[in-house]
Parts: structure tokens; sequence; C-alpha cells
């Protein structure tokens, strides 16, 4: 959570993935803004964000970082699906 005057910003959740801590957002429908996450994402350098939503899976690089988005049912693979990005 992140409260500054006029800002307000948070994650839904946060993985540990082997060595590594990915930030989730999950959103209800298979559009959204992720203003929290992409401000967690400069802040904190990670290289992996996961959008849980109800559209298809899909990977897109912004600027420094992969977003990896997949749907609601896919949220029990999670791990599975990132050891076989690598």
């Amino acid at each position: 959570v992140r409260e500054e005057k006029s800002s307000n910003a948070e994650i839904d959740y946060i993985l540990q993935h082997h060595d590594i801590c990915i930030p989730i957002e999950v959103k209800s429908g298979s559009k959204g803004k992720l203003k929290s996450l992409h401000l967690f994402m400069k802040q904190k350098k990670t290289k992996i964000a996961i959008r849980i939503y109800s559209g298809l899976p899909n990977k897109t690089d912004i600027d420094d970082y992969s977003l990896i988005d997949l749907p609601f049912y896919l949220t029990g693979q999670i791990h599975r699906y990132l050891e076989a990005l690598n």
C-alpha cells in the first residue's frame, strides 16, 4: 500500500516464485487500468508482473518488465506458467 498526499496505490497480492516476488493485480473485467501496478514496477524494478482477469493468456513487454495476463481459470497454474516462460 502506498499512501501519499493525494495519491493511493495498492497491489492486490505478492507471489513468491523461487527467489523473486511477483506483484499480482486482479481485475474483474478484461480491461482496466493498472496504475498501481505500473507504479510498483517502476519503484521496485521487478521484471515480471501478473494480471488475473477475464481475458485470454498473453504476455506484453512494458518498458523494463513483462506483464503476464492470465484468465481466472489459470490462477492455480501460475507457478507452472512461470516455469514454462523460462
